[in-house]
């Protein structure tokens, strides 16, 4: 995830602050050093977002049902902005962790950016 209101499982991984970048660049270096090469999957949950996780209502750019919970809060344009920024941010940290290649996800009920 790209920003922690974003977050849509415990397990998933983020990239939401610089202090992850040290421990993702360990993990992109063992993969080099094995000979791999490293992909990640930059994300903001929108409306399927776990208000467990993040502390947040869901939010997406328009007000709706989801899947999980009853419904979802429209963002605010400035919000969207925000969220757009972070997907900026999290691809530079991603480059400065070392990983070869990077893709936003774009699936169903979370924002695109």
């Amino acid at each position: 995830y790209v920003s922690k209101d974003g977050q849509t499982a415990p397990w998933q991984l983020g990239i939401d602050k610089d202090e992850c970048v040290p421990e993702l660049k360990k993990m992109t270096d063992t993969v080099h050093d094995a000979g791999g090469k490293t992909e990640i999957q930059l994300s903001h949950g929108g409306i399927e977002s776990d208000p467990a996780l993040t502390g947040c209502v869901p939010q997406g750019p328009s007000a709706m049902k989801n899947v999980r919970y009853e419904l979802a809060q429209e963002m605010t344009e400035e919000k969207i902005q925000q969220i757009c920024r972070a997907f900026g941010h999290a691809a530079d940290r991603a480059r400065a962790a070392g990983f070869d290649a990077g893709r936003a996800d774009v699936a169903v009920g979370v924002v695109r950016a």
